[in-house]
């Protein structure tokens, strides 16, 4: 868990020029079982439309948006935390 929330966290720092980054954190809890909840919202570069179906893939990067010339990634981060999080049985 510690390397998706590191994954979705740095992306969304190094996407992000000027603005900031949020995460929230919630919880629903009903009897002995929990859902965790957690979303990092930026106000980076963004993600087409049309590419969303896509940021999944192993080795896939963002081929257009506002701005996406002032970072450069690997194109595994989201691939990565995608397979864990399925590893324990999120989505």
């Amino acid at each position: 868990l510690r390397q998706v929330i590191w994954n979705l966290v740095s992306n969304a720092m190094k996407f992000t020029k000027e603005g900031g980054v949020v995460m929230t954190v919630s919880a629903d809890v009903e009897e002995d079982f929990a859902t965790i909840i957690m979303e990092v919202e930026d106000t980076g570069i963004g993600i087409p439309e049309a590419e969303l179906d896509k940021i999944f893939a192993m080795y896939y990067q963002v081929k257009s948006g506002k701005d996406n010339l002032h970072a450069v990634g690997t194109g595994i981060g989201l691939a990565v935390s995608k397979q864990l999080i399925n590893m324990m049985d999120g989505d």
